[in-house]
C-alpha cells in the first residue's frame, strides 16, 4: 500500500474507493483509478521541459548563426567599399586601376558611375593633350615662315619688299589669332567647334602661302608653284582652309629632297572642286597609308633608313590628322595616292553649296 502511495504520488493517480455490500454488511471494494490531467503529468512536463531547452538551444544557435552572417557580410561589405573608395583615390590621382565589379546593387552602382567619370575624364584628358599638341603645331608653321624671311633678309638671299612685309605681318596675326584663342585650347571639352564661314578668294590666299613658304623652298633647291585658275571663289573658312594647305605643303617639303611641288586648283564639275598637293618626294609604303592620318603617327618612325635628312623629317606626327580634321569639318574630304620613290599627291574634295563657289 505504501508503494502503491509513492506510485500514485510519482504519476499523480487519482483513485474512488466505492465499497460493496451484501446488505448491510461491506464484503469488498470497487477501486476505480484514473490518471491526473494531461497537462500535468510528468510526460507532459518532461516534453515542455525539452521544447523549453530546444527552443532556447536553436535561438542561441540562430544567434550566433546571424552574428557570423553579420560579421562576414559586414567585412565583405567594408573590403568592398574600401576598394571603391581606392579607386576613386586613383581616379583624382590620374593613375588607371582596374576593380572588381560587386555584387552588391548599390555599391556597383557607384563603382559604375566611377568607371564613367574616370572614362570622361580620359577623353577630356587625350583631347585637350591633342588640342595642346595642335596649337603648338599650327605656331610652328608661322614661326617657322617668319625665321626664313628674317634669316633670309640677313644673308642678302631675300629682298623684304612691300609684300614680304605683308607676308610676315599675316603671320604675326595668325600668332596673334592663335594666343587669343589659347584659352578656347585650355579649356577645351571635347565639344563641337564652331566654323567661321566667309567668302574669299581661295586663290589669293594660295599665293599668300606659297609665298610665305617660298624663301624655305628655295633654300632647300625645290620650286613650289601654282596651277589652276586666276581667281576662284569660294564660303569656307579660311583659317581651317589655310591650316591644311600649309600642313600639306610642309610635308611635301620634309619628304622631298629636289625636284617639284605642285598645288593645283581644279574645278571639275558644277558640283565638285579639288586642291592637290604633288611632290616628287621619296613616296609613302602602301602599308603606311592607311595610317598617316591618325595623330601622332610618324612615317619617320617606321622608315628612317628612307630619311636623306632626319631632322629636317622629324615632326610631332599631328600635321596630316589636323589637315584631314579640318577638311571634314568643312565638309569635304581628303585622300592619298604615293608611287615609292617618285613623289605624292594629296586631294582634297569639296562640293559646292548654294552659298558658296561661283
Amino acid at each position: 500500500g505504501h508503494m502503491g502511495s509513492m506510485m500514485n504520488q510519482m504519476f499523480d493517480i487519482e483513485e474512488d474507493l466505492i465499497p460493496i455490500k451484501s446488505g448491510m454488511r461491506e464484503i469488498g471494494q470497487l477501486v476505480i483509478s484514473r490518471s491526473g490531467d494531461v497537462q500535468s503529468s510528468e510526460t507532459v512536463r518532461l516534453f515542455k521541459r525539452a521544447m523549453i531547452f530546444g527552443t532556447l538551444i536553436s535561438g542561441l544557435f540562430v544567434l550566433g548563426l546571424a552574428l557570423v552572417i553579420i560579421a562576414v557580410s559586414s567585412k565583405k561589405l567594408t573590403k568592398e567599399l574600401r576598394e571603391t573608395a581606392r579607386y576613386a583615390r586613383s581616379i583624382e590621382k590620374g593613375e588607371s586601376l582596374q576593380i572588381k565589379s560587386s555584387k552588391v546593387l548599390e555599391i556597383r552602382g557607384l563603382q559604375v558611375s566611377l568607371q564613367n567619370l574616370s572614362t570622361r575624364l580620359k577623353l577630356q584628358k587625350s583631347a585637350r593633350k591633342q588640342k595642346t599638341d595642335q596649337l603648338a603645331h599650327e605656331t610652328r608653321t608661322p614661326l617657322t615662315i617668319l625665321k626664313t624671311h628674317c634669316e633670309g633678309a640677313l644673308d642678302g638671299v631675300v629682298d623684304m619688299d612691300h609684300n614680304r612685309l605683308e607676308s610676315c605681318i599675316n603671320e604675326i596675326e595668325n600668332l596673334s589669332a592663335l594666343i587669343e584663342n589659347m584659352n578656347d585650347f585650355i579649356e577645351y571639352e571635347g565639344g563641337a567647334e564652331a566654323l567661321s564661314l566667309s567668302e574669299y578668294d581661295l586663290v589669293a590666299e594660295i599665293r599668300k602661302i606659297i609665298k610665305g613658304l617660298s624663301v624655305q623652298y628655295k633654300r632647300k633647291g625645290l620650286e613650289l608653284i601654282y596651277e589652276g585658275p586666276k581667281t576662284f571663289k569660294v564660303y569656307k573658312d579660311s583659317s581651317l582652309l589655310n591650316q591644311a594647305l600649309y600642313n600639306l605643303l610642309t610635308n611635301a617639303y620634309k619628304f622631298t629632297s629636289q625636284g617639284v611641288v605642285k598645288v593645283i586648283l581644279s574645278d571639275q564639275s558644277d558640283q565638285d572642286w579639288t586642291i592637290k598637293v604633288t611632290d616628287t618626294g621619296r613616296g609613302i609604303d602602301e602599308a603606311d597609308l592607311e595610317n598617316i592620318f591618325k595623330a601622332y603617327y610618324r612615317i619617320d618612325n617606321i622608315n628612317d633608313n628612307r630619311s636623306d635628312n632626319k631632322n629636317e623629317t622629324q615632326g610631332d606626327g599631328l600635321g596630316l590628322h589636323i589637315t584631314k580634321n579640318n577638311i571634314e569639318k568643312m565638309g569635304g574630304r581628303i585622300d592619298v595616292t604615293s608611287d615609292l620613290g617618285k613623289g605624292t599627291t594629296f586631294t582634297v574634295h569639296f562640293t559646292k553649296t548654294n552659298k558658296s563657289q561661283t
